[in-house]
């Protein structure tokens, strides 16, 4: 088991990394995934492109929902209008 010290430490060069990572350029990333578990730079700009797809098909997916949303909304107060109408008919 860690002692408290010892977690402290780790936690505190996580954090570095962490900073370090963040701040990467593109180019940067690129050498350092490539480095780290690809072969090519091809592989390397692979991976970033996949996440940034993600990263988009998520946005995608959110605004999505919104309007989904946003579409019931409008419905339901259509409704609600013409119910108000029908009573004063």
């Amino acid at each position: 088991m860690k002692t408290q010290e010892e977690l402290k430490a780790l936690r505190e060069e996580f954090e570095i990394v962490s900073r370090k990572l963040y701040e990467l350029t593109n180019e940067e990333l690129v050498q350092v995934i490539g480095a780290g578990c690809c072969e090519s730079q091809e592989c390397a700009n692979s991976i970033l492109v996949d996440s940034d797809m993600a990263e988009e098909a998520t946005r995608l997916a959110q605004a999505q929902i919104m309007q989904q949303a946003s579409q019931g909304m409008v419905a339901q107060n259509n409704q609600r209008i013409a119910d108000v109408l029908g009573l004063l008919q």
